[in-house]
């Protein structure tokens, strides 16, 4: 069992700690440090970790898989560091600090807490009927969240997230009093040349080119519309850069030019009963 004046230090290397004894702590500075994983096997946990706890830049793994007792674990203290935390089969309450956390609560109906904070972890809300309880400021859609049914936004409270995020909210959504939630988009890319907004509708992507309908497009520009429309002003700019640049002419004005000569070629070439009867355009034979 755990006590707040207690000094644990893992110091270095790999260190594992053990609980299985029922619990209420909070963890001062020194309680316990230096512990890369904690496994709770059994008995009723409710720790509440201090900021040392984890080391800076370092991951406490915590797993209660095990167990059939409810974890509550409120680690919202963190700062510079990040949980790695598994829950069991009953109902636990999971909170993350301020890093990219991954937390799995596992079987039971659970309860996962994110904080004011931007979160990019991974919230997993697992079997059964599962909460995310978001507090006010928090941001959530550069996060991977799965397995939720409910959601709850503290009282007033102003919060982020996807769309997609959003629609997965089937259950119960609990708002106290006046809350806002402001649904943002990611752009996606569906095939070449197309991308689709917020409502489905599709769209020119001004980066078609790099694969394969902008250039298409481009070349189609340049070389004039067929039906005899008027080539772009800035074709004949870019052409006459490419000249400027490379002392050469422009690849689609060579190949204007060996069209021509072609065509014209061939319309002078007198045909076989034209050469017999000694009429062609070099005279009579």
């Amino acid at each position: 069992m755990l006590n707040a004046g207690d000094t644990i230090d893992g110091l270095a290397g790999t260190d594992v700690l053990a609980i299985s004894a029922a619990q209420t702590v909070v963890l001062g500075a020194t309680t316990l440090t230096n512990f890369e994983t904690i496994n709770i096997t059994a008995g009723v946990q409710d720790i509440t970790t201090n900021d040392a706890t984890v080391g800076a830049g370092q991951t406490l793994t915590v797993n209660a898989s095990t167990s059939a007792a409810a974890v509550t674990w409120n680690g919202s203290a963190e700062t510079n560091g990040t949980f790695s935390i598994t829950g069991g089969s009953a109902g636990d309450s999971l909170v993350g600090g301020s890093g990219a956390d991954t937390i799995s609560a596992g079987a039971g109906n659970d309860t996962i807490s994110i904080g004011s904070v931007t979160s990019t972890g991974t919230f997993d809300g697992g079997a059964n009927t599962d909460t995310l309880q978001l507090a006010n400021g928090a941001n959530i859609s550069g996060a991977t969240v799965s397995g939720f049914e409910n959601l709850t936004i503290a009282s007033g409270g102003t919060v982020t997230m996807t769309a997609a995020q959003h629609a997965q909210f089937t259950g119960t959504v609990t708002a106290a009093g006046s809350e806002t939630v402001n649904v943002t988009r990611r752009r996606q890319l569906h095939h070449a040349g197309q991308r689709r907004d917020l409502f489905g509708r599709r769209r020119l992507d001004q980066r078609a080119h790099h694969h394969g309908v902008g250039r298409r497009h481009q070349r189609d520009r340049q070389l004039g519309d067929r039906r005899g429309h008027l080539r772009p002003r800035h074709v004949d700019l870019h052409r006459h850069h490419h000249r400027r640049r490379h002392g050469q002419r422009h690849p689609v004005a060579r190949q204007r030019r060996q069209h021509r000569r072609r065509h014209h070629h061939r319309r002078r070439e007198p045909d076989a009963r034209q050469r017999r009867l000694g009429h062609h355009d070099g005279g009579a034979a």
